[in-house]
């Protein structure tokens, strides 16, 4: 609107009201990045993947052999991983079973490569319970020790400092306490680095400069999967690791909890990577999906509850939220999932 308003303004003049706009859009990320660098002991014009490796390699010549490599059959008994690829008729022929890579194989599902998504039986439901897992990779990586002992604890501290600089309320609380306890944890001298952004602060003030504190722990915590999944070399990547087992491990979780589930009587609607859809849930299967969670070191949260919900596909539906965060909504409202339901403009 500002440069519709000056339609005579000089080709300059407009580039630099552009700048500024393009800076107070990003500027909590750059606040972000800047965080971040003090605590890993870069500076801003370093990639979020070298800071955050630079923060949980530091002092460790050769982390990479440290690395564990597990394989996910003694976990998750049946499983097989077969990169040259796995006979078609191998697999189930049940409706809603996918076959995509035909890479690996568990309890006659292809579970993929990157993520697990399906929709048993496409339909319309209602009563749908919305079950999301927090952050589900960084939770596999670290069930799976698979830094070895020192980086795996380091990235644990890095995801509860995160949780608990969300929680902080006033300085010198009991979730201000624990995030500086789990800074030092990472890096020693960390925590100082904490209490100096935040010295002085309090009300919406403290509340602002936290989250960007936990924005710049969450942008670490999410360059780790890419790095451990990645295609070149780098020191969080282990090249024993050819079968992913980071996504592969939360893959095989929920197709293990859909089954268990299914076994149950349980309606099981959708899954989509880190999240499950059921219907008609009560507080038998919610305590049984959050307890069977917890056995592989993954935490449930109940994100939403939809009144009705038309699904066609993994990957589309249209569903009518009325409850968000336990919270019943003033205003319910449809979400759209997918091209098909998609608004026509």
């Amino acid at each position: 609107r500002d440069l519709l308003s000056f339609p005579t303004r000089r080709s300059s003049d407009l580039l630099v009201v552009s700048t500024e706009k393009v800076f107070y859009h990003l500027e909590e990320d750059y606040e972000a990045r800047q965080i971040l660098a003090l605590i890993a002991g870069g500076t801003v014009n370093d990639t979020t993947n070298s800071l955050t490796t630079k923060l949980l390699t530091h002092g460790i010549d050769d982390p990479q052999s440290q690395y564990i490599y597990t394989d996910l059959s003694t976990i998750f008994p049946g499983y097989e991983y077969h990169p040259e690829g796995i006979p078609k008729e191998r697999y189930s022929d049940k409706p809603g079973t996918k076959v995509s890579t035909r890479k690996s194989i568990y309890q006659g599902e292809d579970p993929s490569e990157g993520g697990y998504a399906n929709c048993p039986e496409p339909g319309v439901y209602f009563n749908v319970d919305l079950f999301d897992i927090s952050s589900m990779h960084p939770h596999s990586a670290i069930a799976l020790k698979i830094f070895g002992k020192i980086i795996t604890k380091r990235f644990e501290n890095l995801v509860e400092a995160r949780v608990s600089i969300k929680h902080i309320r006033e300085i010198g609380d009991d979730a201000y306490k624990e995030a500086l306890k789990r800074m030092d944890a990472i890096k020693d001298g960390s925590s100082k680095i904490i209490e100096e952004v935040l010295k002085g602060l309090s009300g919406d003030a403290l509340k602002k400069k936290c989250k960007a504190i936990a924005n710049a722990l969450k942008t670490a915590i999410n360059s780790v999967y890419g790095l451990t999944s990645a295609k070149f070399d780098n020191k969080l990547r282990d090249p024993k690791n050819v079968d992913n087992i980071v996504a592969k491990y939360g893959a095989l979780f929920m197709i293990t909890l859909k089954h268990k589930l299914e076994e149950m009587g349980v309606t099981v609607v959708h899954i989509k990577t880190d999240s499950i859809k059921v219907a008609n849930c009560d507080a038998k299967t919610k305590k049984f999906i959050f307890d069977f969670g917890k056995k592989y070191g993954f935490t449930f949260e109940h994100e939403a509850h939809y009144a009705k919900m038309c699904i066609i596909d993994d990957a589309q539906y249209i569903a009518y939220e009325d409850e968000a965060d336990g919270e019943k909504l003033e205003k319910p409202f449809w979400t759209v999932t997918g091209a098909k339901f998609a608004p026509p403009y």
